[in-house]
């Protein structure tokens, strides 16, 4: 546990929350479409959990939920817990005599709102060890529907909801309880009557001791690959049904003289019966139906008899099949489900993302990892197994199971009617009293309705996301933090980005975000403004999927804002209209305690998808600006275009030549560009004067004279008065 714990064997939840011991949880659906809870850190490696805060925020903007893990501190007191399940919990009275021996300490509502979730400390010093507990105890009687978990002595975590129903909220050291209630509900010393079905043969009458064959079968010569099976440690092979079969055909040598029943018993209190396999009655039942078919000798309890020592009983009950040829797609399909891998295409980030692959592996090279893992777990299983074949597989799979995360989370949660857009107005201090406030408003809403949009964008139909929102206003003010809170996740939030259209690695990285910050804008607007111009309007982007060979076409999710202190950034004269300009007062500073970190992001977009969806219009259309708002943001950039070459010198000589004084007096008079250089001095070619004169509409005419053309301007001329 990574706090000391205040008061010994008494802490609260909030005390809890505080160490590094929680996690998140995802669903995973297998392929016979039940939906099971995976923890997205590793439970035997402390150094991969987290805050509950952290686990908060992720929940926050995806599908996952909350967990808490086992954990012990140096002092050797652990938290544990007791889950009772749904199907007994209300109307078993086991359940409420558990409750009662565990009233007080922390219990709450599992997940499904039917059941239970016990939670408490344990001195482990006063504990069986874990080989002495794996020997004498259940860590799940399927009978009673309850299940305990004990740090070091298990690999499970909890999913924590919160929901509590015990009287206090701490975790009490419940040491002599839990010793009473494993005694009393876990132990494995029970005698098994069970009735036998009509149909069943049963080939002896004499009764058997389940505990005394257990420790027989555990301490024979293939006791340790027998005693990790009954403990659920399925690392010795390639699936779970395989070892779940491997398992049936040794208890079916064991205790099949006691009837399918019997067998069927032993297995349910074993660690491999849960999920589907201690559910689906058709599929332990076809099981034990297999192990029963092939595995025809049994145990015999006369001693020295060497002809069914367990060395015998391996050779027999676990037949060795031949491989079959990994020969197409549905194959690796059931593997990955069967084994409840999981393997998805972000669509946000344009990664994969795997899940269930991390036991003893780097998470930050997992992805590279990933294909030669499963080449060697499918090898196991399956003859013509090659890189290629399982790097094409994986993409087929991730690429058939697309997720966005950022719109799972906006649609998992309603707009509670508070306008946050609002609030971001007043947080960046946009008034609505004036042309220039009521303006950036609009500009700041129909940006927020583009992001939303981007969300929907689809490659059958791809649009472009070409505003560009632009925040002026000083350096360290907190903009560009705002905008990270606003992405809902820092992975889906582009910082400091530079554009260079000329780069794939420079696009990949501003687009596999869904908000990239142009940071360094003025080094973006820096490149070739005609590639800038066209990259930012397109719709589609290209990629390459991790393991692929050819790059494809995505819908364009990616919307770009831009944070500057530079009030002359735009550098093209012209087109200028993807930029949208807000200005900020220049003393804004923006508190991070007292304004982005409360504000709540998730209920903002909750907010703008009610009101894209409440709006009516085209998805692609419904953000964009309207023919007057286009005219005013033209006159609004034009104060912040940056001047041109040799722009101030024109200008400063064609007031002067305005000014008359001193019986000067001005006139207009045709000169070419050339004429008014030498002129004037400067030191710029006829083209850049020329442009910067164009600007301003001094626009050149073509001009005969003495036989010659050429192309004079009627341009400011100040003399004195009564000369030329």
């Amino acid at each position: 546990m990574n706090q000391k714990l205040t008061e010994r064997g008494k802490v609260s939840i909030e005390q809890l929350k505080q160490g590094k011991i929680w996690c998140n949880w995802g669903w995973y659906k297998t392929k016979d479409g039940k939906q099971t809870k995976r923890p997205l850190s590793k439970v035997n490696d402390p150094n991969t959990w987290i805050t509950y805060a952290a686990a908060q925020s992720n929940s926050e903007w995806s599908e996952q939920g909350i967990g808490i893990m086992f954990a012990k501190n140096r002092s050797g007191l652990a938290i544990c817990g007791i889950d009772i399940d749904s199907h007994h919990a209300d109307k078993n009275p086991i359940a409420d005599e558990i409750l009662d021996m565990f009233s007080d300490t922390y219990i709450e509502k599992s997940p499904s709102g039917k059941g239970f979730h016990i939670l408490f400390f344990a001195e482990l010093d006063k504990l069986p060890n874990a080989q002495t507990y794996k020997e004498k105890y259940l860590q799940k009687n399927s009978k009673l529907d309850v299940e305990c978990y004990i740090s070091g002595m298990t690999n499970r975590y909890f999913t924590f909801t919160g929901n509590q129903v015990s009287e206090g909220d701490c975790l009490t050291d419940k040491t002599e309880t839990l010793i009473n209630f494993l005694d009393k509900y876990m132990s494995l010393s029970v005698s098994f009557a069970p009735p036998l079905k009509l149909t069943e043969r049963r080939e002896v009458t004499a009764p058997i001791d389940v505990t005394q064959r257990l420790e027989t079968a555990m301490n024979a010569g293939n006791g340790n690959k027998f005693k990790a099976l009954y403990h659920g440690d399925t690392s010795g092979y390639p699936s779970t049904s395989e070892a779940v079969q491997a398992l049936m055909d040794m208890l079916v040598f064991w205790f099949g003289e006691g009837g399918q029943s019997l067998v069927r018993e032993v297995y349910m209190q074993s660690g491999l019966a849960v999920g589907k396999w201690a559910e689906r009655d058709e599929i332990i039942d076809k099981t034990i139906e297999n192990a029963f078919k092939s595995v025809s000798e049994r145990y015999n309890a006369t001693p020295n008899d060497s002809r069914y020592s367990n060395t015998h009983n391996e050779k027999k009950a676990v037949k060795r099949q031949k491989k079959p040829v990994l020969e197409d797609y549905e194959q690796f399909e059931k593997f990955i489900d069967d084994n409840y891998y999981s393997i998805k295409y972000n669509q946000i980030t344009h990664n994969f993302e795997f899940y269930g692959f991390d036991k003893g592996e780097s998470i930050e090279h997992l992805a590279e990892n990933v294909p030669s893992i499963l080449r060697d777990r499918l090898k196991k299983q399956f003859n013509g197994v090659t890189r290629q074949s399982v790097l094409e597989y994986i993409t087929r799979y991730a690429t058939r199971h697309k997720f966005n995360p950022v719109l799972s989370a906006i649609k998992s949660v309603k707009w509670d009617g508070v306008d946050r857009i609002k609030q971001i107005y007043d947080i960046f201090r946009i008034p609505d009293d004036t042309e220039e406030g009521k303006y950036s408003r609009i500009f700041i809403k129909k940006w927020l309705m583009q992001c939303i949009c981007g969300l929907f964008n689809t490659i059958e139909n791809p649009f472009s996301l070409d505003i560009v929102l632009v925040f002026i206003g000083k350096q360290g003010i907190g903009k560009t933090r705002f905008f990270e809170k606003l992405a809902l996740n820092s992975k889906f939030f582009g910082e400091g980005i530079c554009i260079d259209p000329r780069d794939k690695d420079s696009i990949i990285q501003a687009t596999s975000k869904w908000i990239s910050e142009l940071g360094e804008i003025g080094s973006t607007m820096k490149k070739d403004m005609d590639s800038v111009k066209a990259f930012i309007t397109k719709s589609t982007d290209e990629y390459r999927t991790p393991y692929g060979k050819a790059p494809l076409h995505y819908p364009r999710i990616t919307s770009f804002v831009g944070t500057v202190n530079d009030t002359e950034y735009l550098i093209d004269q012209t087109g200028n209209r993807r930029f949208v300009t807000v200005p900020l007062p220049p003393d804004l500073v923006i508190d991070y305690e007292t304004q982005i970190k409360p504000f709540d992001a998730l209920q903002l977009w909750a907010q703008v998808y009610h009101l894209v969806n409440s709006q009516g219009g085209e998805i692609s259309s419904c953000f964009r600006l309207t023919e007057n708002e286009k005219q005013y943001l033209e006159r609004r950039n034009s104060a912040f275009v940056k001047p041109m070459k040799a722009e101030n010198e024109v200008l400063d000589i064609l007031e002067e030549q305005q000014t008359p004084e001193n019986g000067y007096v001005c006139t207009f008079k045709e000169m070419t560009v050339l004429e008014f250089i030498q002129r004037n001095n400067l030191k710029y070619d006829a083209n850049v004067v020329g442009k910067v004169l164009r600007k301003y509409g001094y626009e050149a005419k073509r001009k005969k004279s003495d036989g010659i053309v050429s192309r004079v301007i009627r341009l400011p001329y100040k003399h004195y008065q009564g000369s030329n």
